[in-house]
């Protein structure tokens, strides 16, 4: 699945390449490169291959060596100081894991980090979960009825939203559930979204135990170890939406499922510094978005070239009914490029949209605030 180096300096938007075929993974960005844990292919068979994605070589799976992890969907990945961190998901026989593994970047190995000091996270999947140099952050997810919950090798089971707050910090190799008593945090979600940048945590989206998803922002200061509600013009309700950080102030956002379980083909922006969403209508964004398409459960990754140009990478996901064929539940392997400094060109405030009167009330008051022009 590799390419050969190419210039993409004189690209706008277009499709790549083929991604590795399987849903419900776990994937992570360094910046350089993209990774890609895990899945299940449209057999049903559960995979614990490592992929990684660059501009010049494409798709490569990665060596494999160590305490190597069983195959498992909806798990979480995150990268910091090159090193990966793989946490939880869904085993082979439909069980809720919590094992806690990291791969070396440099030599190659897995190695399973016991949970020997802390408080470690219980059995669960679909976690919001991001890294600081300093931690990893873990949010809510599925822990089941219990924990030892069973789900079905389809991933459905009976949802038990956490609204439990993890992190882990490198230096002690340390697991704390942090207690936030400001009234402020946020709801049990599963399916949600959590960023790290702006030297905090920035957590959107997500299902509750209701099935109902959720629009709100919510911001983590570590050092005050407070959540705040952000006062932003919220986005509708969505889950299994990916997104990536954009210079360390901007979170992009695509895709998801709405409230009322429709896939979503929308490209949001969210500037950190002035906490506003925003969507950009610059004509390579539009041409990207109608490409794309509607997808959930997909992967993105902010990534460099060889020339410094940044450029927004999308791949994989599931739609739950293809448009062209009429196939319910479609793996997606496709991928897109996106020139970074597009994103930015020509921004207006979001305004939320719903399908039906169900999820009207996600709607927010939108703000007023014009952004065609952006200070950097």
């Amino acid at each position: 699945m590799s390419g050969a180096s190419c210039d993409y300096s004189a690209m706008s938007t277009a499709f790549l390449c083929r991604s590795p075929a399987v849903e419900q993974f776990a994937s992570c960005s360094d910046g350089a490169f993209l990774y890609l844990f895990g899945g299940a292919r449209f057999d049903g068979t559960f995979v614990n291959e490592l992929f990684q994605f660059s501009l010049e070589n494409h798709w490569i799976i990665l060596p494999a060596s160590g305490s190597i992890p069983k195959p498992r969907v909806e798990s979480s990945l995150t990268c910091a100081n090159s090193t990966l961190y793989l946490f939880g998901g869904v085993g082979p026989d439909g069980s809720l894991l919590n094992d806690f593994y990291s791969y070396d970047l440099v030599r190659n190995v897995w190695i399973a980090l016991c949970h020997v000091n802390g408080f470690a996270p219980s059995p669960r999947r679909l976690c919001g979960f991001a890294a600081s140099k300093d931690a990893i952050f873990l949010y809510g997810g599925d822990v089941g009825s219990n924990s030892s919950s069973i789900v079905s090798p389809h991933f459905r089971s009976l949802p038990s939203s956490s609204g439990e707050f993890f992190s882990f910090t490198f230096e002690t190799a340390n697991w704390k559930q942090i207690t936030c008593t400001d009234g402020c945090e946020p709801p049990p979600l599963r399916a949600c979204t959590l960023i790290w940048a702006y030297n905090g945590c920035i957590l959107f989206g997500g299902e509750n135990n209701l099935d109902s998803s959720t629009g709100s922002t919510y911001l983590y200061n570590p050092e005050k170890q407070t959540w705040t509600l952000s006062s932003s013009n919220a986005i509708s309700c969505r889950c299994s939406v990916s997104a990536v950080v954009y210079m360390d102030r901007f979170i992009i956002a695509y895709g998801g499922r709405d409230a009322d379980d429709f896939e979503l083909d929308e490209l949001l922006i969210y500037d950190t510094n002035a906490d506003v969403w925003m969507k950009s209508n610059s004509e390579e964004c539009e041409m990207f978005i109608a490409e794309v398409g509607c997808r959930y459960s997909h992967g993105s990754a902010m990534l460099t070239d060889s020339r410094g140009h940044s450029w927004f990478f999308l791949f994989g996901g599931v739609r739950n009914t293809d448009v062209g064929t009429g196939i319910p539940q479609t793996q997606l392997t496709d991928s897109y490029l996106l020139p970074a400094d597009a994103l930015l060109r020509s921004t207006i405030p979001y305004e939320a949209a719903c399908h039906s009167a169900s999820s009207s009330s996600c709607s927010a008051h939108v703000s007023n605030i014009c952004n065609d022009c952006i200070e950097i």
